[in-house]
């Protein structure tokens, strides 16, 4: 017997031979286990219904069906992932396998490049380089007086591996006329220049050869020249931070007003500068020098300065430093202090 579709629909094939059971099956669409056992004549010959039995049978089979092709689409899908991975795999190998000869290669061509550049090269780019700047300052005063001050400042410094050298030229001009007059009286007039090369002992530790020298007329200096061996130690030094303290000896020998002289004099310093960020830095720098058969006599410097970024590249700066110098015994007719406050444009190279 054929099966029909439906909810009530019977889809199995009817093993009982009872035309009355097929007949009332056919006009109603119930299932077989939906006749009463009493009205099926099997019962009463085998002691239990066929049809009964039979939808169990089918219901099971059916049911085992259905989990076969669910257990035959996981198989399927288990046998592709695996020949995917094989494949996968295989092609992982060979790529590792083509790729290992030439790096080998490239490493032993790197390898050889750096031992035949060693000897070479014992200085690295960063630290065999010239740095530094130069500022122009420039003072214009109209009205009751005309007032002119230059300023020009130059700053340079060389670092190699156990050496840094550092010098300095600083010239101030400057000159004042009042309105009507004819005669103009200087106002400024001064030169100083440094070097300094430091030799590195530790990271920290290092000794150090420095000379001066300055022209000041105002103060009536003509020259004065120092020359200071000394040692000097970091006490820190980082990227952000360095604060140092140099000391030894020292001679000076000058002349001021006509009058020259020379002594043997200590130089105790201290240097501390600090990055306020990636586009200003600021710096402070204390000297002392007293001589010693007359420690009456001595001189101080002292420095502020402050710089910032005026574009992107960080080349342009404005720049304000403060300067005072006291002499304890300056040329006669002198004052014993002279301050300055500069400010400037600088150019970093």
């Amino acid at each position: 017997m054929g099966g029909m579709d439906g909810m009530g629909e019977f889809n199995s094939p009817a093993l009982c031979d009872n035309p009355k059971i097929l007949n009332r099956i056919a006009n109603t669409g119930m299932r077989p286990q939906q006749e009463a056992p009493g009205n099926c004549p099997c019962r009463r010959v085998f002691g239990f219904c066929k049809l009964r039995v039979a939808s169990a049978k089918f219901e099971h089979a059916r049911r085992d069906a259905a989990g076969g092709v669910a257990s035959r689409g996981v198989e399927t899908m288990k046998r592709k992932m695996i020949t995917q991975t094989k494949i996968l795999l295989t092609a992982l190998v060979s790529l590792a396998v083509a790729g290992a000869p030439s790096a080998r290669a490239q490493s032993a061509a790197a390898s050889s490049t750096n031992q035949a550049a060693a000897p070479a090269k014992p200085l690295t780019a960063s630290t065999n380089q010239w740095h530094g700047s130069m500022a122009l300052g420039l003072t214009l005063a109209r009205g009751n007086t005309d007032t002119t001050l230059f300023s020009l400042t130059g700053h340079a410094e060389r670092k190699w591996t156990g050496n840094d050298l550092n010098l300095r030229l600083e010239g101030l001009y400057g000159e004042s006329r009042l309105t009507g007059s004819t005669k103009s009286t200087e106002t400024a007039e001064s030169l100083h220049g440094s070097a300094q090369d430091n030799l590195n002992f530790t990271d920290r530790l290092f000794g150090y050869g420095r000379a001066d020298g300055l022209h000041d007329g105002i103060a009536d200096i003509e020259y004065r020249f120092t020359l200071a061996p000394g040692a000097g130690y970091y006490f820190i030094k980082n990227k952000v931070t360095d604060l140092s303290l140099e000391a030894g000896p020292a001679y000076v020998f000058e002349k001021l007003d006509d009058h020259t002289q020379s002594f043997a004099m200590l130089r105790v310093a201290q240097k501390f500068h600090y990055a306020i960020s990636a586009h200003a830095r600021l710096w402070e720098t204390l000297e002392f020098l007293p001589e010693v058969d007359n420690l009456d006599n001595y001189i101080a410097n002292a420095e502020l300065g402050i710089e910032a970024s005026l574009n992107k590249s960080d080349r342009l700066l404005l720049r304000t430093v403060l300067q005072d110098t006291y002499d304890s015994i300056p040329a006669p007719g002198r004052l014993k202090n002279d301050l300055k406050l500069i400010a400037s444009i600088a150019y970093k190279f």
